[in-house]
């Protein structure tokens, strides 16, 4: 089986065990998997760094791993606690509402 066909069946598998949707496609679950993938990945880097005693923190605020509730390893080594990632959100958010008054 190739991996495109196991997309199929694994698509057919999930419309077929809820008929009334939401429905998939081979496409949605290949996107799915590697999205998993790289969080596997992203934590696998973490793990592995902690492992070795290299210094963990986030990119961001600087405070290190043991610190934090959790962190997010990204690409490169770059590292964002969810601390920050909240902060991040709450700017986003306040700069649409800006621009909704502005409009």
């Amino acid at each position: 089986m190739n991996n495109f066909s196991m997309y199929e069946a694994i698509a057919q598998s999930h419309n077929d065990a809820h008929p009334n949707g939401p429905y998939i496609t081979s496409t949605d679950v290949r996107q799915e998997l590697l999205r998993l993938l790289e969080i596997y990945g992203r934590f696998k880097y973490l793990q592995e760094s902690d492992q070795a005693g290299q210094q963990i923190f986030c990119s961001f605020c600087h405070r290190g791993y043991e610190q934090l509730e959790g962190l997010i390893g990204g690409p490169g080594g770059v590292c964002i606690c969810s601390e920050c990632v909240d902060k991040c959100h709450q700017i986003v958010e306040e700069e649409r509402a800006i621009k909704r008054r502005q409009h």
